[in-house]
């Protein structure tokens, strides 16, 4: 298992609480120290049928007094537990994690003209990548971890497209391999090392070990003094199907003193975490570049890319989504939609809704808990 990295807190307390759940710790279970509750439904691991699920009918299986009638824990509160297992250690992108991510891998592998060129080449294929599935029980994207057919043929389509499209002329091959004019074998070979390293390490959020760069190597499958494209563009596909792409794998790096089954974070699965906690994507440059000096494990260093990762505008955006799950807010009906009866015109008069008027209503709340978050330097209960 992982141990996960605590946010200390900050000037932005009020959204590191909400959108991380006491940060990037985990919050631990009322039932006290033995009595983690994974799936928080508020039946204590030890006595759940289904530990890392929140299935109503557990309820009718346990003997549990401090369970409500629908299952979750009545009248109790919940402490953040900074040394508390992680509940999970791979996690799939969502639907607006995984296009943030591809257009941002993009953006940082070629100009932005090009990136913005495939963007719109392949919105009919991105299209066909299945939205997340909510509900009341489990209200967030990032709880559908479902995997399907569907999400398959997508990543495959997709990475197909982007990769031709990558290559589909000399300078878009020249823009991403950065290394135009190789004359020989050896140098074409260097090339194509060096993009293999480069685009991997931001597709994949991590610097790549030498089994990986010899799978990639082989996947590229040529020997030519001349940059093979479609090899190339194979290269590209493969990657965007990888499974560290699709989902955020953690192995760990060091273990915990004293412990065989908790590990400490890497640099770069933090620089991760930061990155989809607070921006729905992929790290930056700086991000990983924190992460290769080995900053983001010291308190100092993780603080100062915290601080400059919530100034960033991605973080008012996964504001504004986290809140609008939160409170459900896009399951507000449409308020024009008795618009065209006679009987609402007459009543409404010169206050008819407008088609807009949903959509203004929601965003009066989302800016209000923008405001609070990251203007006036209020807490939650501030903001209720």
């Amino acid at each position: 298992m992982l141990l996960k990295p605590f946010i200390k807190p900050s000037a932005v307390a009020c959204f590191s609480m909400l959108i991380g759940a006491c940060g990037m710790g985990e919050v631990a279970s009322p039932f006290g120290p033995g009595g983690q509750d994974s799936d928080g439904d508020g039946i204590s691991d030890s006595m759940d049928p289904n530990p890392h699920f929140a299935n109503p009918e557990d309820k009718n299986n346990v003997s549990n007094p401090k369970s409500g009638g629908d299952g979750r824990a009545q009248g109790l509160s919940f402490t953040c537990n900074e040394s508390a297992r992680a509940a999970k250690s791979l996690q799939r992108l969502t639907r607006v994690e995984y296009e943030n991510t591809l257009r941002d891998v993009l953006r940082a592998s070629t100009s932005e003209a090009t990136a913005s060129a495939v963007m719109d080449a392949i919105k009919a294929s991105i299209a066909t990548y299945p939205s997340d599935a909510t509900d009341k029980s489990k209200p967030f994207s990032t709880m559908d971890q479902s995997v399907s057919d569907a999400h398959a043929s997508a990543l495959l389509r997709i990475g197909t497209e982007v990769g031709k499209a990558l290559t589909s002329s000399q300078q878009r091959l020249d823009e991403v391999l950065q290394c135009s004019g190789s004359k020989s074998a050896s140098s074409s070979a260097s090339c194509v090392d060096g993009f293999i390293t480069r685009f991997g390490k931001r597709a994949l959020r991590h610097e790549l070990n030498q089994a990986e760069r010899d799978f990639y190597r082989e996947v590229y499958a040529s020997n030519s003094a001349s940059i093979d494209a479609a090899g190339v563009a194979d290269v590209i596909a493969v990657m965007l199907n990888a499974p560290t792409f699709f989902y955020r794998v953690e192995l760990g790096k060091d273990a915990v003193s004293g412990r065989s089954d908790l590990f400490k974070l890497s640099d770069h699965e933090i620089a991760t975490r930061l990155a989809y906690q607070f921006w729905q994507s992929a790290p930056d440059d700086e991000l990983l570049a924190a992460a290769d000096r080995g900053e983001l494990s010291s308190d100092a260093g993780y603080q100062k890319q915290l601080d400059r990762v919530l100034s960033d505008p991605r973080a008012a955006a996964a504001l504004e989504r986290f809140t609008r799950e939160w409170l459900t807010l896009d399951r507000i009906e449409s308020l024009d939609k008795n618009a065209r009866a006679q009987a609402f015109i007459a009543f409404a008069g010169d206050d008819m809704p407008t088609p807009s008027l949903k959509e203004e209503m929601i965003k009066e709340v989302t800016a209000s808990m923008a405001y609070h978050a990251f203007t006036a330097d209020d807490s939650v209960s501030d903001w209720l």
